[in-house]
């Protein structure tokens, strides 16, 4: 055998020697390595099995500070795929004790922050991910995202297109660009982004339900159902991509198909407003007796017809009649007209339940404002015989005697009432106003303005400010 033949033997005897060495380290790593570690470490496990395994490591301890910070995050980013964020962001706060300068951590952890909407603290980790790291495109999409939140789209823009120049080519950065635009009322920039993110990934059902949104808004209906059908196929349980897309074919003239989204919607969500709503606007009771529709939410006018078509029925009982006469009665105060004839349904329904303190309250509130000031004192005054310590009835005797100027008797109610709710500034407008009535100028001041500054819209505590010489 000639001497050169040795050598492709040779080579072949170093490769296997070499095989066996590293398999066999592997293998032996493998059967040495605490079975704990193994399901921590590898992201081959299901999210409760890392959890459970990483625990076992923190409890048994005997781990580096470097070590136990990476067990630390991986149970952190388990505990963030269950949706269990609270516990997550302690354990990538203690990865971060552990390793101050652990990128991935600081990355999750603001993640983290931003799912329990606390997007100033999310910007100071990513801020200092991003001193450690300039060019981290995840940590600027991340940036990005909580910059939104807070109203800050310039900059928010400036970090996600960074992200994307440095080759971040993932869809969720050209999601955020889109939601961006969207909010800086930038259309085609926005649709643009959207698309992109689709054609990176085509299973992008948010960015279908984002395209559905600006088409919906700018009337394009068909194009507006069409994009929501896409978001529905991928996330068929969204319920709000199922209402918009009713919605579309709705205002879009395709009645069958808006009826049918909307009844799918009160399958998955039965006694879904809005999809009661709609069907009721597209004339479907589903069955629905006039006096089930009386006190369903559907439209105002359809309920007010059904209401009357009721009670005029004469197949009510005593009770149900009382029931349907209140409902027409709240219906009405929604009307800019609808004092007078509430005030009548009112009084119908006391004929027939004179002690009902629902009856009596609405009528007391009624009154007030019909301005019927002995009317409302006389309906709190019966009402609070039944039930002393009814809080709506004390502070609505208090209000009747108000407008009669009993200010004295008044203002003991209004008293207890701003012990029970400290937070309700009518209430201080209300004492103010008997306050004044007495000519107990400081208070009413001082209750003028708790009353202005809990709500700057309360004209009347402006107007007695003023009356006093007041600035608010």
């Amino acid at each position: 055998m000639r001497w050169y033949w040795w050598i492709p033997i040779a080579i072949l005897v170093v490769i296997i020697k070499t095989t066996i060495y590293f398999t066999g380290e592997k293998i032996w790593a493998y059967l040495t390595t605490p079975q704990e570690r193994a399901a921590c470490e590898s992201a081959d496990y299901a999210a409760e099995v890392i959890i459970a395994g990483c625990t076992e490591m923190i409890e048994a301890g005997g781990y580096d500070d470097k070590t136990l910070a990476v067990v630390y995050y991986r149970r952190g980013h388990a505990l963030t795929q269950r949706g269990r964020w609270a516990e997550a962001l302690k354990d990538y706060s203690q990865a971060l004790l552990l390793d101050p300068r652990y990128l991935a951590a600081l990355n999750n952890r603001a993640y983290t922050l931003q799912a329990l909407d606390r997007h100033k603290d999310a910007l100071k980790d990513l801020d200092e991910a991003l001193a450690l790291a300039p060019d981290f495109p995840l940590a600027l999409v991340n940036r990005a995202v909580s910059l939104r939140a807070l109203g800050r789209n310039e900059d928010a823009l400036k970090d996600v297109d960074r992200a994307i120049a440095l080759g971040d080519t993932y869809a969720r950065a050209f999601h955020q660009r889109g939601l961006i635009l969207q909010q800086m009322n930038d259309a085609s920039g926005a649709i643009a982004a959207f698309t992109r993110a689709i054609e990176l990934n085509p299973r992008d059902a948010n960015s279908y339900f984002a395209l559905g949104q600006i088409y919906l808004e700018a009337k394009q209906y068909d194009k507006a159902a069409q994009e929501f059908s896409f978001a529905h196929d991928l996330a068929p349980n969204h319920q709000p991509t199922l209402f918009l897309r009713a919605q579309s074919y709705e205002y879009g003239g395709k009645r069958e198909a808006a009826i049918a989204d909307y009844r799918r919607l009160l399958a998955m969500s039965p006694g879904n407003y809005q999809a009661q709503m709609g069907l009721a606007r597209l004339g479907v009771t589903d069955g629905k007796s006039d006096e089930q529709f009386c006190h369903g939410p559907y439209n105002r006018d359809e309920r007010v017809r059904a209401c009357t078509r009721a009670i005029e029925s004469g197949r009510l009982a005593p009770e149900n009649k009382v029931k349907a006469l209140l409902a027409r009665a709240q219906l009405h105060l929604y009307h800019p007209n609808g004092l007078a004839p509430a005030a009548d349904d009112v009084d119908s329904a006391a004929e027939i339940a004179p002690n009902d303190l629902r009856v009596i309250e609405l009528r007391g509130t009624i009154a007030l404002q019909l301005k019927s000031y002995n009317r409302a004192l006389t309906s709190f005054d019966a009402m609070l015989k039944v039930a002393p310590d009814h809080a709506s009835a004390r502070l609505g005797r208090a209000q009747a005697l108000l407008g009669l100027k009993r200010y004295r008797e008044a203002l003991p109610e209004f008293d207890a009432a701003i012990k029970r709710q400290p937070d309700r500034s009518i209430y201080y407008l209300y004492r103010a106003q008997a306050h004044e009535g007495l000519g107990q100028r400081d208070a009413a001041i001082k209750d003028y303005r708790v009353a202005y500054r809990g709500s700057p819209n309360l004209t009347e505590a402006r107007e007695g400010l003023a009356r006093l010489g007041q600035e608010p």
